[in-house]
Parts: C-alpha cells; structure tokens; sequence
C-alpha cells in the first residue's frame, strides 16, 4: 500500500548549486529556537541552501518545522551527529561549492553567523 505524503528529499545535486550553511540544533537548545527563528526571518538575505540537522528523536519537533519556510532544508537524525562528530548544539557549518569547509564551529547566537557570512561574501545585495 502506498501512503501519499509530503517529505522533502534533499538531494546532492540540489545542495551543490549554492554554499551550504549547515545548522546542528537540538530541540531543548533555547539558543537554537532562538537562531532558527532569526534564520528563517532573514534567510532571503543569503546566497546559499540552509539545512538544519536536529539530533533530537525524543521531542516532538513539530514547532521546529512549522517556523521555518519550505526554503529551509529539515533532517532529524542523531546518526548524522554521531558521523561528524557533533557533540553540542547549536554548531555551524559553512560548506563553499567545492565541498570545502568554510567555516566550522559552536556558535550562541544568529549575530555570530551574520557576522560569519558577511565575512564570506553571501550576503545578497
């Protein structure tokens, strides 16, 4: 039986045409509700593809998902945490074109990643 729903699919491709900002969260992270909020308010403003990775299977994260728009890329999975060696929240990654990391780091707030990403260049003008 097949059920019709509407789960996103992140694809490679889809990620390769842009810098990608990667955001580790947990859903009892008050900072985290705090830079997903901001993000998705001003995420226009950026060239790139944000993805948000929750580590969190306990909590219903329901809230998380309806804040953010259909532009925000959403993954729950504690495995990708565990694969690249996540250990708090929230924690940033910027990765250029090419695959690089740009940026990698623990951060408390969106005024961090702002400045981060108008020191890379992504800003739209």
């Amino acid at each position: 039986m097949l059920i019709k729903c509407s789960i996103r699919v992140v694809l490679k491709e889809e990620l390769s045409k842009n810098k990608v900002f990667i955001l580790f969260i947990n859903t009892n992270c008050p900072a985290c509700k705090n830079i997903i909020k901001e993000i998705a308010e001003s995420q226009d403003s950026y060239q790139g593809t944000f993805l948000v990775i929750n580590n969190d299977t306990t909590v219903n994260d329901y809230e998380y998902i309806k804040s953010i728009s259909d532009e925000i890329h959403y993954i729950k999975s504690p495995n990708i945490f565990t694969s690249y060696h996540i250990n708090s929240t929230p924690y940033f990654i910027l990765v250029d074109l090419d695959g690089n990391i740009e940026f990698v780091g623990e951060v408390s707030s969106f005024k961090q990643i702002q400045i981060m990403l108008l020191n890379e260049q992504v800003l739209v003008s």
